[in-house]
């Protein structure tokens, strides 16, 4: 099997295991699925959302597109996010860390659970992609992502991002530090393109 998709009001449940040669898999409904996530090596495309209580630690492939991974699930590691990602989504009590590093090919980012993931402060060293829509971010423990990486972010995405369309939104709040007035500039230049901002006041 290379493709699976299943979805509507669907239960699955019981230990997640992919085969080696697995490509493309997509899972929707009230699944309680669980087990330590492995992604074989040639998937590009995974989606899995529902109750899970998927575990493990985080490894994504190098031809990796599309991850969208959603439930009670506590995945573990350094994010690293592969060259040709586009679409990257995290949620339940993960515990992931390390530096976020775009890549160009970024589209949409969203990550919540018990991350400690950071962003580099050396602006303008970063580039995101001239199309990304969305970039959702919630650390789990205030004074980790501080206002000098909320500037960063902003100045960065300003410097690349040109032609986002649909829906555009920029949260960058919750435990995130706020923003200053280093970044005002760049986030007015972005309000400009339709990005709606939160952020932590």
């Amino acid at each position: 099997m290379t493709h699976f998709v299943c979805y509507d009001y669907n239960t699955l449940s019981g230990a997640l295991s992919l085969p080696s040669g697995m490509t493309y898999f997509e899972c929707g409904g009230y699944n309680t699925l669980s087990g330590a996530l492995s992604l074989p090596s040639g998937m590009t495309y995974f989606v899995c959302s529902g109750s899970n209580t998927l575990s493990g630690a985080l490894s994504l492939p190098s031809v990796m597109t599309h991850f969208e991974c959603g439930g009670y699930n506590t995945l573990s590691g350094a994010l690293s996010l592969p060259s040709g990602m586009t679409y990257f989504v995290c949620g339940g009590s993960n515990t992931l860390s390390g530096t976020l590093l775009p890549v160009t090919t970024l589209t949409y980012f969203y990550i919540t659970g018990c991350n400690t993931v950071i962003y580099p402060t050396s602006s303008g060293t970063n580039t995101w992609g001239t199309t990304i829509n969305t970039v959702f971010i919630r650390p789990y423990t205030a004074g980790i992502w501080t206002s000098e990486m909320t500037d960063a972010l902003f100045i960065d995405l300003a410097a690349t991002v040109t032609t986002a369309s649909g829906s555009k939104a920029l949260n960058i709040a919750g435990n995130c530090a706020a923003p200053t007035s280093a970044s005002l500039t760049a986030r007015t230049y972005l309000s400009g393109l339709g990005f709606v901002i939160t952020v932590t006041v």
